[in-house]
C-alpha cells in the first residue's frame, strides 16, 4: 500500500489537475462553473515543513491556505525565524489564516468564543502579517467544537469549519491518516464531486511514513532543528555545533525512538487537528 510521502502528495495534486479541478481560496466566490478544491494545510508542529509543502504546491501553480497557530507550545509564530517562513509561504502565492486552539473548557456563549478567536486573529494581523486571510480553522477539533462551530458566525471572519465548508461540500482530512493514499486517489480521481475541501497536514507528507507513529517520530528532527536556531546563536554552543546537531545524531535518535515505541506499543489514543 502506498505510504504518505512527498512523492505521493505530488501524485494527488497531479490527479486533481488532471480531473480539471481548480484550487481556490476560502473567500473566493463560487460561480457554479467547473470543479474546485479548497486546499488547506494546518501547521501543527513545524513551519519548515509548511514551507516545504508550500514549495510543492507552487510547483504545480497551486495556491493553498496555511492555518497557523498563535498559542503553540512547539513553534513561536512571532519569532524572526517563523516570520521568515511565513513570508516565504506568502511569496509563493499562498494564503495564511488562523489555526485557533480553543481552551479545554469552552466559553458558555458563542459571543465569548467569538471574542477569543478574534483576539488571536488580531495578534496575527498586527504582528505577523497584515495579509492574513480573514478566516479561521479549529485546532484539535472535538465533537463539541464541530457542533457549535457549524453555525458560528464571527463578523469579518470566514469559519472554515462552518456548514458551508464541511457539510455543504464534501470534506476530507488526512488527520491521523484517516484515509489512505489510494482512498484519496479515489476521492479526487473519480470526478464525482464538483467541489472538495481537503485538509493535508504538512507533517504527514513531508515527514511521511507508513503509520502515524512513524510520521510523528520522523517529525522530531524538524522540531529540534527549528528549536535549535536560537541555541546556535549562543557563542559557547556555536563552538561545538556551529552548523547544528550532527545529522547522524538525529538519525540515531529517530531510529532508537521508533524502535522503543514499537517495542512498548501504544498506551492511549491521541488526536491530530
Amino acid at each position: 500500500m502506498p505510504t504518505y510521502s512527498i512523492e505521493n502528495y505530488r501524485f494527488l495534486l497531479r490527479t486533481a489537475l488532471d480531473q480539471g479541478y481548480q484550487f481556490v481560496g476560502f473567500l473566493d466566490p463560487d460561480d457554479g462553473i467547473g470543479r474546485r478544491i479548497y486546499l488547506r494545510h494546518d501547521v501543527d508542529y513545524s513551519l519548515e515543513m509548511a514551507v516545504e509543502l508550500a514549495r510543492v504546491d507552487a510547483e504545480f501553480g497551486i495556491a493553498s491556505t496555511f492555518c497557523l497557530l498563535v498559542r503553540s507550545q512547539i513553534y513561536n509564530l512571532l519569532s524572526k525565524f517563523s516570520l521568515q517562513h511565513v513570508d516565504e509561504i506568502l511569496t509563493l502565492g499562498h494564503s495564511v489564516a488562523l489555526h485557533y486552539a480553543a481552551p479545554a473548557v469552552l466559553p458558555s456563549s458563542d459571543a465569548e468564543l467569538a471574542a477569543l478567536v478574534l483576539e488571536d486573529f488580531s495578534i496575527v494581523q498586527r504582528n505577523v502579517t497584515a495579509l492574513v486571510l480573514p478566516a479561521f480553522a479549529w485546532h484539535n477539533v472535538t465533537a463539541e467544537l464541530i457542533s457549535r462551530g457549524l453555525n458560528l458566525e464571527i463578523p469579518g471572519l470566514a469559519n472554515i469549519y462552518g456548514r458551508s465548508f464541511i457539510r455543504d461540500i464534501p470534506y476530507f482530512s488526512d488527520s491521523n491518516m484517516r484515509y489512505s493514499v489510494g482512498e484519496f486517489e479515489e476521492i479526487i480521481g473519480h470526478g464525482r464531486h464538483r467541489s472538495l475541501h481537503l485538509l493535508f497536514h504538512p507533517l504527514n507528507w513531508v515527514a511521511g511514513g507508513g503509520d502515524m507513529m512513524q510520521i510523528l517520530v520522523r517529525t522530531w528532527p524538524y522540531v529540534i532543528r527549528e528549536r535549535e536556531l536560537d541555541m546556535r546563536l549562543n557563542r559557547e554552543w556555536a563552538k561545538y555545533a556551529a552548523t547544528g546537531i550532527p545529522t547522524g545524531v538525529l538519525d540515531d535518535f529517530v531510529t532508537g525512538l521508533e524502535r522503543s515505541l514499537r517495542n512498548s506499543g501504544p498506551t492511549s489514543h491521541g488526536s491530530q487537528g
